[in-house]
């Protein structure tokens, strides 16, 4: 039997340290363990969004400066189901990591207050009373799978302590900017 061909979907984000006070360099084991948290969270997107894809992740560069590095997420599908969405595959993925951020962000570090799905939707009421709609597939992983709680603790944990004064992921016309004052809950876990 002829092994399925694949094909491949290439996206590129950026992770950004920011640094302070000129100190363009980052503990190895904080790097080590943000990289795997989001390598992990990547991954956890991809099955959301495609249970038969298959990921892989490559830092293409680290820049000097304020610590940025660059990294490709390649979704690989098979040939007999190509369609106008596999051809994006890679960039979903990575938007479902960012939505991933944004559901912590938007929840804090308290349990969400109302959740409501409507077709392919989910909307999720804070604490606060504020609205957010995500993709059902993302926010029902999200909701369900306390190791993308955990994989998110474990990028905020430690950057304050290691004198980083905001965490950035850049992704086409996207940026989600991360500062001090939003550690606090998002190295809390839900």
């Amino acid at each position: 039997m002829k092994a399925p061909q694949f094909k491949e979907s290439v996206d590129t984000f950026t992770v950004n340290f920011g640094s302070n006070n000129n100190s363009h360099s980052i503990q190895a084991e904080l790097f080590t363990k943000v990289i795997n948290s989001t390598i992990e969270l990547i991954k956890l997107s991809a099955n959301a969004i495609d249970p038969n894809s298959f990921l892989k992740l490559e830092i293409k560069a680290n820049k000097e400066g304020s610590f940025e590095t660059i990294i490709d997420a390649i979704a690989k599908y098979t040939s007999s189901i190509l369609t106008p969405d596999n051809a994006r595959l890679a960039c979903e993925v990575v938007g479902g990591y960012l939505a991933f951020l944004k559901i912590k962000e938007h929840l804090k570090d308290k349990k969400a207050k109302k959740i409501k799905t409507k077709d392919n939707e989910t909307t999720i009421t804070n604490q606060d009373n504020i609205i957010e709609k995500y993709p059902s597939n993302i926010a029902n992983k999200f909701l369900n799978n306390s190791k993308i709680d955990t994989c998110i603790v474990n990028i905020f944990n430690g950057l304050e302590e290691n004198n980083k004064p905001n965490f950035n992921v850049d992704h086409n016309d996207q940026k989600l900017s991360f500062t001090k004052d939003k550690y606090d809950y998002m190295q809390k876990k839900l």
